[in-house]
């Protein structure tokens, strides 16, 4: 599973999430986005935010690509490239997730139809506000590829529909409940 942070935090922000998600078995990958985390090192370098590395059209166009190069990476440690995980990853098999831009940078991952890319869990994505600067419409303003996942930041929101149908799906949110998706209690009808 790999992971990709907000805009503004690093990959131990969510140290939450990833440990839970380890604790279920899976081998989480996170990195730092450089220009778009609160720091990061580089060759033994800290690096901060600022400059053309953190330009909204650069992020947008690095933070994707960052997450496919861990997938690379992970498909040459299960190959064998280190004896501690080799037989022991399943690179052909992955999901990612990510918080805000990490949630747009993962639709992103998965507009890119990577084979190995199977399943997407969105948190809170910035789908209305992201895409602009790559030169095409945010991703909640218009229909794109049968794969992008729908999310819902909450867990007790209805499931989007099922199946990979071609085609536009209808939006799960028009039909739900609001008051659930701003995760306030309901009584039972």
């Amino acid at each position: 599973m790999l992971f990709s942070h907000g805009s503004g935090a690093f990959r131990a922000s969510y140290i939450y999430w990833t440990e839970y998600l380890a604790s279920h078995g899976f081998c989480v990958v996170a990195c730092d986005h450089a220009g778009s985390a609160r720091y990061t090192q580089l060759d033994g370098e800290v690096v901060k935010p600022g400059g053309a590395r953190s330009t909204r059209a650069q992020m947008e166009a690095d933070r994707p690509a960052d997450l496919l190069f861990l997938l690379d990476r992970m498909g040459a440690l299960a190959a064998g490239a280190d004896s501690r995980f080799a037989g022991r990853l399943d690179a052909t098999n992955c999901a990612v997730t990510g918080m805000s831009f990490g949630g747009w940078t993962c639709a992103q991952v998965l507009e890119a139809r990577d084979p190995r890319v199977k399943a997407a869990i969105l948190q809170c994505p910035s789908l209305a506000m992201s895409g602009g600067a790559a030169g095409y419409p945010p991703l909640a303003n218009e229909q794109r590829s049968s794969r992008t996942a729908t999310s819902c930041s909450h867990p007790g929101a209805r499931r989007p529909p099922s199946g990979d149908t071609p085609g536009p799906r209808p939006d799960p949110l028009a039909q739900a409940d609001p008051l659930r998706l701003r995760g306030e209690p309901q009584l039972p009808k």
